[in-house]
């Protein structure tokens, strides 16, 4: 990933970035890739997901937890 120079760890990016993830067991998050998660919630979700993380701060949107409530739970969509 290509970052501005001079960036600090704690600086805003010009534009949103979707970075998919996934609950560890423990610890932290783990990152995954965009074909996995659309493996995980489906193409349609997943493009839901990657629209409203481009969209800007300042523009109305709908509650993250309305929308993701709506996501099958990982044990009734399952991935080998």
């Amino acid at each position: 990933m290509d970052v501005a120079k001079g960036m600090k760890l704690t600086d805003a990016f010009s534009t949103p970035m979707f970075t998919p993830s996934t609950k560890a067991e423990a610890g932290h998050d783990v990152n995954i890739s965009v074909d996995r998660a659309s493996l995980l919630v489906g193409a349609d979700r997943l493009h839901q997901a990657q629209e409203l993380a481009s969209t800007s701060s300042a523009e109305p949107r709908m509650p993250w937890r309305a929308w993701a409530s709506s996501w099958p739970t990982p044990s009734s969509n399952s991935v080998s």
